[in-house]
């Protein structure tokens, strides 16, 4: 992997990051307090593959648009949410795990994702 550079992480993750009035630090963004719990990070691959960890709760529902929606046909997305804890801690249990293995012509917003 080359490090935690603008190439090796997914551009949602810097929308989200802006909406948030955060920034990115270790391919993560941390949810701000005042907007709920958890993280979100992402890595980039390659071109073709692309990986986001979600494990966050948020106060109220958020939607970002990805930029990188329809980029390649042949770019394969791996999204775990819920799944894999930052901390042992175990969480409220209000979100179900989920694993979402896709093309990236699929919109995630239809999984109920914070990305569109």
């Amino acid at each position: 992997m080359k490090g935690d550079t603008r190439e090796s992480v997914p551009n949602v993750l810097y929308r989200l990051a802006y909406v948030l009035g955060t920034v990115v630090t270790n391919w993560t963004v941390e949810i701000p307090e005042e907007f709920g719990t958890g993280y979100c990070s992402g890595f980039v691959f390659n071109e073709n593959i692309r990986l986001l960890i979600l494990n966050y709760e948020l106060k109220e529902d958020l939607v970002i648009d990805n930029p990188e929606v329809n980029d390649s046909a042949s770019m394969l997305l791996f999204k775990f949410q819920n799944v894999i804890p930052k901390t042992a801690t175990p969480s409220t249990g209000r979100e179900t795990p989920s694993v979402l293995i896709a093309t990236s012509s699929i919109n995630t917003d239809v999984v109920r994702v914070c990305f569109g």
